[in-house]
């Protein structure tokens, strides 16, 4: 079992993080409970399909260097299912993988459009159910190794960073239906793009591109 900085076990870290059985399941917007039409408590949460469970919105907009009360928050949440942290001035995320585990069975969009990351904490690839990631906005020059180990994920957006290519390894991800990668500095694409058979959309205006791989002739499913 991982420990962090400080020598906490993820186990003990998880459970100094869980809310008292009375607080609600729903969005954290502040640290504020929320609202009893967004919100249920965690017995009335129901499950549905592929062991994800039905969720609510997780929302922020702290200090955006208090990474620690974010951290917090986020361990303190239960059931969500949308993480949004679209224009918090974050320059980082929180690194603690005890945190991104504990969102991992039920997060299916994570949004963090419009901050200043650089990078990802690693443990971004637990989340496993994520089916959405939304990167627009950034200070991205590579795309994130975690990303890459979403094999769930449809929709990737990556518009308005400062990313010069894409890894083979995109490739991988073979679920991708949309693909954003507008106002970039992309000069080439890789041959894996070819793989993406279930991409639809494809978004590469305003990048550095002379030519486009041969496999993207492979991909039918483009409108």
């Amino acid at each position: 079992m991982g420990e962090d900085e400080d020598g906490r076990s993820e186990a003990s870290f998880a459970s100094s993080m869980m809310p008292p059985p009375s607080s609600y399941a729903g969005s954290a917007i502040g640290g504020e409970a929320p609202p009893a039409e967004t919100a249920a408590f965690v017995d009335e949460m129901p499950p549905i399909g592929e062991g994800v469970v039905a969720g609510v919105t997780f929302e922020w907009r702290g200090d955006p260097e208090a990474i620690g009360e974010l951290e917090r928050k986020l361990g303190q949440s239960q059931f969500v299912a949308e993480c949004m942290l679209d224009g918090c001035g974050l320059a980082r995320l929180p690194t603690e993988p005890a945190v991104w585990t504990h969102l991992a069975r039920t997060l299916t969009i994570l949004s963090l459009n419009s901050n200043g990351l650089m990078e990802l904490p690693s443990a971004i690839g637990r989340l496993q159910q994520l089916r959405k990631l939304r990167l627009e906005g950034n200070l991205l020059r590579e795309l994130p190794s975690p990303v890459l180990e979403l094999k769930r994920l449809e929709e990737l957006s990556c518009g308005c960073n400062q990313l010069t290519g894409l890894p083979e390894s995109l490739g991988g991800l073979t679920a991708l239906v949309e693909l954003w990668l507008v106002s970039n500095e992309i000069s080439y694409l890789p041959q894996s793009l070819g793989s993406l058979k279930r991409l639809r959309k494809l978004e590469l205006s305003a990048n550095a591109l002379h030519e486009l791989p041969r496999s993207m002739g492979k991909l039918s499913s483009l409108t």
